[in-house]
């Protein structure tokens, strides 16, 4: 129903418009009779300039987050690629490494030690977070040889996980007594 008077309301102004067009000529004397308003609406859509195509700034290339993100990560000759944890899933208390990223869109990643069943996860970038930055100073205090304990809740973006660090400790190192 408000389409309907919408389209009434935008009528009545082309048709005032256009009867006010007819009404004077291009030297300013009035040409009441001489066109109808059928002729000044064709007159007017003709006049009427399209909307240029703006061009972008500079070309998009192609991502390749996704192809770039398996090649660093790899697996080992005739083992299967490892599956993607599921958006929205969580990382409980798992141990592991800080390690520089290569590619996507996270320079840090974290590096999964193996748990009790000999498998270990495949690395995940981090997002950026205040818990990461507070990560990043330990590593840079004390060497990448650092191990923290995590927790977090995981994303996907362009066939990568992404752990968003909630909770993180320092894991004290042992030496070479066994956890």
């Amino acid at each position: 129903m408000k389409f309907h008077h919408i389209a009434l309301a935008s009528l009545a102004m082309v048709l005032t418009v256009a009867l006010a067009l007819a009404q004077e000529s291009t030297d300013g004397t009035s040409k009441a009779g001489d066109q109808s308003a059928e002729e000044v609406l064709s007159e007017l859509l003709q006049r009427r300039a399209e909307n240029p195509i703006i061009a972008p700034a500079k070309p998009v290339a192609p991502t390749t987050v996704g192809q770039s993100v398996a090649a660093p990560l790899g697996t080992a000759p005739g083992v299967k690629p490892a599956q993607l944890k599921r958006e929205g899933s969580f990382v409980i208390m798992r141990r592991g490494r800080l390690i520089k990223g290569e590619g996507g869109m996270s320079p840090w990643m974290f590096a999964f030690d193996a748990d009790t069943n000999g498998l270990a996860d495949p690395p995940m970038f981090l997002s950026p977070c205040q818990a990461l930055e507070d990560m990043e100073t330990n590593v840079i205090e004390h060497g990448d040889g650092v191990a923290f304990t995590v927790s977090g809740q995981v994303f996907v973006y362009r066939q990568a996980n992404y752990l968003l660090v909630t909770l993180w400790k320092l894991t004290p190192r042992r030496g070479n007594l066994q956890p």
